[in-house]
């Protein structure tokens, strides 16, 4: 049975509680990634710092202390990977952490690592349409950004569409409102944070594995999906890791 440790990084970056928020910065630009867990005393784990946070981070703000977050999943290396599917998809964080047995972390598990182990196994012939959508939620471009960050907490979701009319204009996550203030109260409109964004989607009849190489090799979360010109559904790396879950289910993995 795969565990935990099978899927996982190891030996992740990480960044002490006392470090300052430009030298976080710093390695997540390195590095490439969006989340570094923080660790404290004797190198436990307290939490995590993203480059949304640290972007919104206030002038004079001294240590990764005053600004990280919990982490929303925590694993044992031995955590079944059923079980570490299921923590990491309800995580808005998109990313677990596998701690030892004196909570030192020892490896990181992220949706987007699972996207890439589900390009790596999930068959061909399998179609977007073979698979329930979410319900499209949308705003207009106009609309203040924090129309979207209501929706996404009244509905428990991380994506919403933005529509020029009824012409899909791009997407709005709950990352690219935490970066540009939305969540501190910064007034903007949807467009003001999409800027010149250029919008992937996909169609019914698309392989599922297309639409998880999309997000892999473009960074995405979520790809819409259209019927002629309109939004009909959204696919996110929770669905995708879903299909990847069924996958593993139905192989014994």
């Amino acid at each position: 049975m795969l565990t935990a440790a099978d899927l996982m990084t190891a030996y992740p970056v990480c960044i002490e509680a006392t470090e300052s928020p430009s030298t976080a910065a710093g390695l997540l630009r390195r590095h490439g990634f969006r989340h570094l867990p923080v660790t404290g005393t004797f190198g436990v784990l307290s939490g995590m710092v993203s480059d949304a946070r640290i972007e919104s981070a206030p002038d004079g703000t001294e240590t990764v202390a005053a600004i990280e977050d919990p982490v929303e999943a925590v694993l044992l290396r031995d955590t079944p990977i059923s079980v570490a599917l299921t923590r990491l998809m309800a995580a808005r964080q998109g990313v677990a952490v596998i701690v030892d047995d004196a909570e030192r972390p020892v490896g990181i598990l992220t949706e987007s690592d699972l996207v890439r182990t589900a390009v790596a196994l999930l068959p061909e012939d399998e179609e977007v349409a073979e698979l329930p959508s979410r319900r499209v939620f949308a705003i207009q471009r106009v609309e203040p950004a924090r129309n979207a960050m209501a929706l996404m907490e009244e509905h428990g979701i991380r994506h919403v569409l933005v529509l020029d009319g009824n012409r899909l204009d791009g997407v709005l996550s709950w990352r690219d409102l935490e970066a540009r203030g939305v969540l501190d109260g910064f007034d903007l409109r949807a467009a003001d944070i999409l800027g010149n964004q250029s919008v992937c989607f996909t169609t019914r009849r698309a392989p599922l594995v297309a639409v998880a190489r999309m997000m892999s090799r473009q960074r995405i979360g979520c790809v819409p999906v259209l019927d002629g010109p309109d939004a009909v559904g959204v696919y996110t790396r929770i669905d995708v890791v879903e299909a990847l879950r069924s996958r593993l289910a139905l192989t014994g993995g």
